[in-house]
């Protein structure tokens, strides 16, 4: 800056005053987010693109799209989104924002049915909580090891998909969480796997143990009508 016709020394800002100028750069952030994102999410969707047109490499406004896209089950668009948010953020990009990344275009991917670009979004989504050091780590885990488990069985990779349910019902034993809707899904996702690679014991075992839980759940149901058969092995068992 000049001043009395001399430049004045330009020196490193602290960590200190590197936090506040980040702090306060997240609040107006907020702040906008707020305004752009009032009304209908189409509304909303609308806002977000006028604001690219005024700065096509405002990252914020790629992200806010490729959340808006995903929840309107604008597949392609959300993925496009994705790609340029990163593009543009690089490196520097906060863990959340990365497993947001990964978790909808991975997701995307398999909307659209395109199971291996799924997998390697969704494997480095898995990677980014493992080990997993708290509840949300095994959160996100749990069901992306099974939403890697529905890829997998859709590519005919059956023992793969075997683990990966597996590896998303382990979450509940290790957590003492209640056994609920996604946990049924994984064990019919596991079932489905079993059935799959030729274990049709362990399937229908899986499915009696669902029962036991939901008596009443329609997918189970149907899966013992269909599999039908004699003698029983330990639930969960592998050879």
């Amino acid at each position: 800056m000049a001043k009395g016709g001399q430049f004045e020394a330009v020196y490193p800002l602290t960590e200190q005053e590197l936090f506040t100028l980040s702090e306060k750069y997240i609040v107006v952030q907020n702040v906008r987010h707020d305004l752009l994102s009032e009304g209908s999410l189409e509304d909303a969707t609308l806002r977000w693109k006028d604001e690219l047109d005024k700065n096509p490499d405002d990252n914020s406004s790629w992200y806010m799209l490729m959340q808006n896209y995903y929840q309107l089950k604008d597949y392609h668009q959300c993925i496009a989104c994705a790609n340029n948010y990163q593009s543009i953020k690089g490196e520097a990009i906060t863990v959340d924002s990365v497993q947001k990344v990964y978790f909808m275009r991975g997701m995307s991917y398999l909307f659209l049915e395109d199971y291996n670009r799924a997998k390697e979004n969704l494997n480095i989504l898995l990677g980014t909580c493992q080990p997993p050091v708290n509840e949300s780590d095994e959160s996100i885990a749990c069901s992306t090891n099974l939403s890697l488990a529905q890829c997998s069985y859709a590519l005919k990779q059956w023992d793969e998909s075997i683990d990966y349910s597996l590896a998303a019902i382990a979450c509940y034993d290790r957590n003492g969480w209640r056994c609920d809707d996604t946990w049924i899904k994984a064990a019919l996702q596991y079932a489905d796997g079993c059935k799959a690679a030729g274990e049709v014991d362990a399937a229908i075992e899986t499915v009696n143990n669902i029962l036991k839980i939901a008596p009443q759940n329609e997918e189970a149901l149907k899966r013992k009508r269909e599999w039908k058969r004699g003698g029983l092995f330990s639930f969960l068992k592998r050879g």
